[in-house]
């Protein structure tokens, strides 16, 4: 599996305040669940490596279940952004390893369902979207484990017959 990355220094448009050190990926096949990625290939910045990229966006690349190993390429990942990739599943061990990250956003997929133990976990998760996928029912046990952690932004906006957003008064 060859995924091909753009590394440079990004100021997210929808949290002007989340600038980080940046894996831009536009070309990845990740079509089979359980598919861990080994290498990703790229050109760091001047004086930059793995250790500091603190984000990964995948967008319009074929990813449709969620790419495990990001933690053992990127250890200090606090992001991960997978849109318009046609993303169909996520599960709890997907996200094995990246207890430490503050932002999933898995907006414009495929996803009909979400586990009750997807956010186990999940410490420092303090921005969440599932915004514009095909969801319908998301259980009530599915925030429990992130209720304490600050949240900044939860986006079920525009899925079938949900359509709801919180966004703390500072963000």
């Amino acid at each position: 599996m060859e995924i091909k990355c753009k590394y440079e220094n990004v100021n997210w448009k929808d949290n002007p305040a989340f600038s980080r050190y940046t894996c831009k990926i536009t070309s990845a096949s990740i079509t089979e669940p359980k598919q861990e990625i080994k290498d990703i290939i790229g050109k760091h910045e001047a004086d930059k490596t793995d250790r500091d990229v603190e984000a990964v966006q995948f967008d319009r690349a074929e990813v449709h279940y969620m790419p495990r190993g990001l933690n053992k390429i990127f250890p200090n990942l606090k992001a991960i952004e997978i849109k318009r990739c046609g993303l169909k599943e996520i599960t709890r061990d997907d996200l094995v390893g990246l207890e430490n990250i503050e932002k999933l956003d898995l907006y414009v997929n495929e996803l009909t369902s979400l586990p009750d133990d997807l956010l186990e976990g999940m410490k420092k998760l303090k921005w969440i979207s599932f915004r514009e996928n095909k969801l319908e029912f998301v259980s009530s046990q599915l925030l429990l484990p992130v209720l304490g952690n600050e949240m900044n932004w939860v986006s079920f906006r525009k899925n079938p017959t949900i359509d709801a957003v919180y966004k703390a008064s500072e963000v």
